[in-house]
């Protein structure tokens, strides 16, 4: 749809913190989460070895493939270290009797899809990203072990209140604040003399879904009878954002030219911006916070790990 289109350069990033935050993506997992579809001995090498445990080098390519998902480009050496440190978590989650449940991956998974706008949204980020679907369940599946191991290593560890409290009065215009948003209807036409005469229909007293599937262009906005829905006017082009801005509940905008041809709003309701308030989310922020100090005592535990493995490189 239409909408998706402008919401997907935004969306995408949101999504893709969502990935870091939920599944630890540049964290630990197993080496039987190895993202490589072609695990033959040739393309596959053992390319470093952790008490005698192997690390591939579909190991390192996941490592790699999760840096750029998130826009960074970590060389051979760093994602090596990385498939090192995964493996020392997945000897240890072995040792405590931990595995991933493949529902949550496939939970994980669903909700960054949903995040991107689509699962077409969510495959156009990873082939910018050179990064497969496996691949990215490879890494979700990751966040989960690792989250397993440092849980049942670190009960004990969790946020305090004033913690909570601080990252709330810190980040709440940041997070917490829900922008402006409109129940919008569009019609959207090849130019302005077309845009004039569906306006004219909508004078003469016109429903606006049977206008909007009598001029509009776009197949997925005439199958919905001109309904977009609830969306942020920050979804869209600067033009077109301010044109639906200055509508009021009801009212219907002048054409005005924006990607793709000349459009006319229909704003159904209007929700202006808002502040959620911490009682909404003060488990969310717990969650999070506790998961971070975790996820320290965690990379602290690893760091004594290394320095005790018999680790060789290959």
């Amino acid at each position: 749809m239409t909408r998706h289109r402008f919401r997907l350069r935004s969306s995408f990033i949101v999504a893709l913190a969502c990935a870091v935050v939920l599944a630890g993506v540049a964290a630990a997992c197993g080496s039987g989460s190895r993202g490589s579809a072609n695990t033959s001995p040739k393309a596959d090498a053992v390319v470093a070895t952790v008490g005698g445990r192997p690390v591939h080098q579909s190991d390192v390519d996941l490592a790699r493939a999760e840096a750029r998902l998130v826009g960074k480009d970590d060389g051979a050496a760093r994602a090596l270290d990385t498939a090192i440190d995964r493996e020392l978590i997945s000897a240890e989650a072995a040792r405590l009797g931990l595995s991933v449940d493949p529902a949550e991956v496939t939970s994980r998974l669903a909700a960054i899809t949903k995040q991107t706008g689509g699962i077409a949204s969510l495959n156009a980020g990873l082939k910018k990203a050179d990064m497969t679907v496996a691949q990215l369940r490879a890494s979700l599946a990751a966040g989960v072990l690792r989250e397993a191991v440092q849980n049942a290593h670190f009960p004990r560890i969790t946020a305090p209140e004033s913690a909570v409290r601080a990252f709330y009065r810190n980040k709440r215009t940041t997070f917490f604040l829900r922008p402006e948003s409109v129940n919008l209807g569009a019609i959207v036409v090849r130019n302005a003399g077309i845009a004039g005469n569906a306006l004219k229909r909508l004078r003469a007293g016109h429903p606006f879904e049977e206008v909007s599937k009598q001029f509009t262009a776009d197949p997925e906005i005439k199958a919905n009878s001109g309904h977009i829905g609830w969306i942020s006017p920050l979804s869209f082009p600067a033009p077109l954002r301010s044109a639906i801005r200055k509508l009021k509940a009801g009212e219907v905008s002048a054409p005005v030219t924006g990607p793709e041809g000349t459009w006319v709003f229909k704003a159904f309701a209007v929700r202006p911006a808002y502040l959620v308030p911490l009682a909404k989310v003060r488990a969310e922020i717990e969650k999070g916070l506790t998961s971070r100090r975790r996820s320290a005592a965690l990379d602290r535990w690893l760091a004594l790990a290394r320095a005790k493995a018999v680790i060789v490189r290959h």
